[in-house]
């Protein structure tokens, strides 16, 4: 197993790595500035750049989990991801506090390139098999 750890910003994990991961876990946060409505947004827009990158980082039929802040900006990034997955779904642990915004979207089969969203590399994904 391989650890990387960086800035999703300016890591370039495929040459760290010498390949494709099996799967990409990510705890990123935005700095909160209070606004829970623009910290929410900032904290998609995170899960955005990561979805992005995904095609040169983790192998088809791979997993993603990322923390997000739920919010108005949460339905469009759970679309996104499960046109790029086989799954894609929210997960509150139990563990977390009742007023916590925060939450996991698990990912699963990973299906290729990524679709775009607001500000993506807008690649094309390839159809979801039937059934989903």
């Amino acid at each position: 197993m391989t650890l990387v750890e960086g800035d999703v910003l300016d890591t370039d994990v495929s040459t760290l790595l010498g390949g494709k991961a099996d799967a990409v876990l990510s705890d990123m946060a935005p700095d909160t500035t209070g606004t829970p409505s623009a910290d929410q947004f900032r904290s998609a827009r995170l899960c955005d750049e990561l979805l992005d990158r995904l095609p040169g980082w983790l192998r088809l039929g791979g997993a993603c989990v990322m923390k997000v802040f739920e919010g108005e900006a949460y339905p469009e990034l759970l679309a996104r991801a499960s046109r790029a997955f086989e799954r894609a779904r929210g997960f509150k642990p139990a563990a977390s506090r009742a007023e916590s915004v925060e939450i996991f979207l698990i990912c699963t089969g990973y299906l290729g390139e990524t679709i775009s969203g607001e500000g993506s590399s807008g690649h094309q994904l390839p159809r979801r098999p039937s059934g989903w």
